[in-house]
């Protein structure tokens, strides 16, 4: 399986590298690059083959986002929403998918439990043709339109409050947030993704970028700190794909993800924070993932791993 989880990393690489990186952060994932994703099998990468999906094992569809993350975290991202959270919740009512992992729409992915005169906010993929809802009751509803909003981070993913009819409860033993507590490894591949890309620029610019008449590569500092964060990127590779807890992987990951990805964009002084040197995004949706993702909610599943019973609810 090595060799075949080493030509998968090299595909997606070569993949990846294609992206326009700068169009998807200024004008969000569109229908081309949506059927791109399709193509490849990623929007359907832990779909059963009999169902019309790729079929992939867990590491595999983790390399998928590891690498993605690395030139387009939205991209990555997207292919997370499909799989890791929409997917689990209509494994047994496909229909509602059919269109979305041929590339042909997008799924709506509601983060706010209240629905208020028929309309839900905080939704990812509000563009999408049907929003799946946030209660503990899995429930899908008809989108009628969409307000787009801004969102912190993952600027190619569309964003906004939903007008929504027709809601239905599904017959599902999942809901979003068992989708989530199911999913932390893969969100520990989008950070290590988001580690990988930063760490990639900051290195390019310090290798060409000079202070004094000497390369930023040569000042000890930055050589030293960046080279034990690539240290640390590799540990994180190496505990992503073995049996180490996901609560635990995911916890490590997050720190590091938001750690790294700002001193990279700070190794690049005031054009850090330009959009054209493309490493801004990385610290802006390592913090995305972070709102998002590391809540009271996976800080208690963590205590409950460690405790080994219900603890940190007072």
């Amino acid at each position: 399986m090595e060799d075949e989880y080493k030509l998968l990393r090299e595909n997606v690489e070569e993949f990846g590298s294609t992206l326009d990186e700068k169009k998807i952060e200024e004008n969000g994932i569109d229908n081309n690059l949506l059927k791109k994703l399709a193509s490849q099998g990623f929007l359907a990468a832990l779909i059963p083959e009999n169902l019309g999906g790729s079929g992939l094992d867990e590491s595999s569809y983790n390399i998928i986002l590891e690498v993605l993350s690395k030139y387009s975290p939205s991209s990555a991202f997207e292919i997370f929403l499909i799989n890791s959270i929409a997917y689990p919740v209509l494994s047994d009512d496909l229909n509602y998918l059919n269109d979305v992992i041929k590339g042909d729409d997008f799924i709506g992915i509601s983060l706010d439990k209240n629905i208020k005169n028929n309309s839900l906010d905080s939704v990812l993929n509000a563009n999408g043709k049907y929003t799946i809802m946030s209660s503990d009751v899995p429930a899908i509803a008809e989108n009628e339109n969409f307000t787009e909003k801004d969102f912190m981070g993952f600027k190619g993913i569309r964003f906004g409050n939903v007008g929504i009819k027709n809601q239905k409860n599904i017959k599902s033993n999942k809901n979003i947030k068992n989708s989530i507590m199911n999913s932390y490894r893969s969100l520990a591949a989008i950070n290590l993704g988001i580690i990988s890309g930063s760490l990639q620029k900051a290195l390019e610019y310090s290798a060409v970028r000079q202070a004094f008449d000497v390369h930023l590569k040569d000042f000890g500092p930055i050589a030293f700190n960046l080279s034990k964060m690539v240290a640390r990127e590799n540990i994180l590779r190496n505990i992503i794909y073995s049996n180490v807890n996901s609560e635990y992987v995911f916890d490590f990951s997050i720190e590091n993800a938001l750690e790294i990805s700002k001193y990279s964009l700070n190794v690049h002084g005031g054009y850090g924070y330009f959009k054209d040197f493309g490493v801004e995004k990385f610290y802006r949706d390592a913090m995305a993932l972070k709102a998002v993702f590391y809540g009271n909610d996976f800080l208690e599943n963590l205590s409950k791993r460690v405790y080994g019973e219900r603890s940190g609810f007072i």
